[in-house]
């Protein structure tokens, strides 16, 4: 029904319950449940539909403003409360501010979806918009939005859902400065496949269940920025699978203050993800790992804090698991205080290994580390690495430990105040030796400064080549055991 003039105003607002009023120069009316809008109007009371099938409000035109203007509409039990499309058609440009959406049972907030095609409303914009599920449904949604391009939420919250935001292959989406409370181990922003250009930036993301759900999901994604926001005890905060390329994930804060408000994962990288930039964000109190990045390739993090990360043995603070698909570039992060391994690095090369590119470890520290008795730093078969300007302090274990170190340059890092060796080198056999090991220092740890191993001969046939490198008499086991070029 469309909305008439001025013969309509009404002389009280006694009765307000389901009344609209036109923006601009207009009139007042009563709408009914499962009105269509084709012009924009400005709520002047609650709307109720959780007794009416269907969606309480459905867009019918471009460019229709609804003013909240402070009230709610309430949906029917598994239904939209505002569907942006009538009879096949999607409404472009739709705005949707400053009030409440009331989602019932399983129903979905605002649904920008027609249901017959792959077409749906552009340039959409939801403007201090609280979405509150009643937290009785997984399959229950605050906004659903396929194939479109450009939907914004600024300044609002999404509560009692299990999917916040999901969305299959939008591009230039924007979340920014909004609150989103998963339910029961649901998603903040999920993607169904294919989004492009989407930015999470200035959110704070949480669960009502500890360790459960997850900010932002992703699979064969590009160029996602999820960028300032805050994430408090989730199972993961951002978790990228399946091909995602081009991730911008910096200056985040995973995790609380508190222990108990710490996620299971600060950030969850797997399957063939690539091309990620991981910068400048805070990771505390994480149950497991704070970074987990396995299968994947040609990923970069550059002055990352992670902090007392890790509950169990082999709880790694940086877990970087290549497994021989591609290189990886770690400059300037931090992992201190953590249970278990503050660098575990696993296969960090390509797998065609006669030339670059190769991974590259530059001023890392780790301090602290290592309960369970790991080292600061551990790397297994990395094929052809340079560790340069890294420092291990104050580990339980080795400060450095390589394992089959093949072809790999060590050279300028620190190792101090250890509880074993300052440098260990494991299973460095005739065709596993360290192309350079050179002017590093090792100085108060427990062991040696300095170690080889072959496990392979025990004789020890095969000490590793070096130069430069320094003790200065201070290390508990002596300063050099089969490492050259030692002082």
């Amino acid at each position: 029904m469309r909305l008439r003039g001025a013969y309509l105003l009404l002389a009280t607002a006694a009765s307000v319950s389901a009344m609209l009023v036109l923006a601009g120069p207009a009139a007042a009316a009563n709408l009914h449940c499962g009105q269509v809008l084709d012009s924009s109007v400005t709520l002047i009371g609650n709307l109720d539909c959780s007794g009416t099938s269907g969606p309480a409000l459905a867009i019918g035109a471009d460019n229709v403003t609804l003013n909240l203007n402070g009230f709610t509409v309430t949906g029917y039990s598994g239904d939209d409360v505002i569907e942006n499309s009538v009879g096949g058609v999607a409404a472009n440009g739709t705005t949707i501010k400053n009030g409440t959406l009331a989602v019932t049972g399983g129903g979905t907030g605002f649904d920008n979806w027609d249901g017959a095609s792959c077409v749906n409303g552009n340039g959409v914009t939801l403007d201090v918009v609280n979405i509150e599920g009643d937290s009785t449904s997984t399959s229950s949604y605050g906004i659903g939005s396929y194939c479109s391009t450009g939907l914004t939420m600024l300044d609002g919250s999404i509560s009692g859902v299990y999917y916040g935001a999901f969305l299959y292959s939008e591009t230039g989406d924007v979340f920014k400065h909004n609150t989103i409370e998963t339910y029961d181990g649901g998603y903040g922003v999920y993607s169904d496949d294919y989004l492009t250009g989407v930015m999470i930036m200035g959110n704070a993301f949480t669960s009502d269940a500890a360790q459960t759900g997850t900010a932002y999901y992703g699979e064969y994604d590009a160029g996602t920025v999820f960028s300032g926001n805050t994430v408090t005890a989730l199972e993961y905060g951002v978790y990228s699978e399946y091909y995602d390329a081009g991730f911008v994930i910096t200056n985040n804060v995973f995790g609380g203050a508190a222990p108990a408000d710490g996620c299971d994962y600060g950030i969850y990288i797997d399957e063939y993800d690539h091309g990620h930039m991981i910068a400048g964000n805070y990771i505390r109190n994480s149950f497991d790992n704070a970074v987990y990045d396995g299968y994947s390739f040609n990923n970069t993090y550059v002055g990352n804090i992670a902090t007392a990360n890790g509950r169990a043995a082999d709880d790694a603070t940086y877990y970087i698991y290549p497994e021989t698909y591609g290189p990886v570039t770690m400059v300037n992060n931090y992992a201190r205080l953590g249970y278990s391994y503050g660098f575990y690095v696993y296969e960090a090369y390509s797998d065609n290994v006669s030339g670059p590119p190769y991974s590259y470890f530059a001023g890392n520290n780790a301090i602290a580390n290592g309960t369970d008795g790991s080292p600061g730093f551990y790397d297994y078969y990395s094929v052809g690495s340079t560790w340069t300007g890294n420092y291990a302090y104050a580990n339980a274990y080795n400060g450095f430990q390589f394992d089959y170190p093949w072809r790999e340059i060590v050279t300028g890092n620190m190792s101090k105040l250890n509880g074993s060796n300052g440098f260990y080198f494991y299973d460095v056999e005739e065709d596993y030796q360290p192309l350079a090991v050179s002017n590093n220092s090792a100085t108060y740890n427990g062991g040696y400064g300095f170690t080889g191993y072959d496990s392979n001969y025990s004789s020890d046939a095969y000490p590793v080549a070096g130069s430069g490198n320094t003790g200065g008499g201070t290390n508990g086991a002596g300063d050099c055991y089969l490492v050259a070029g030692c002082s």
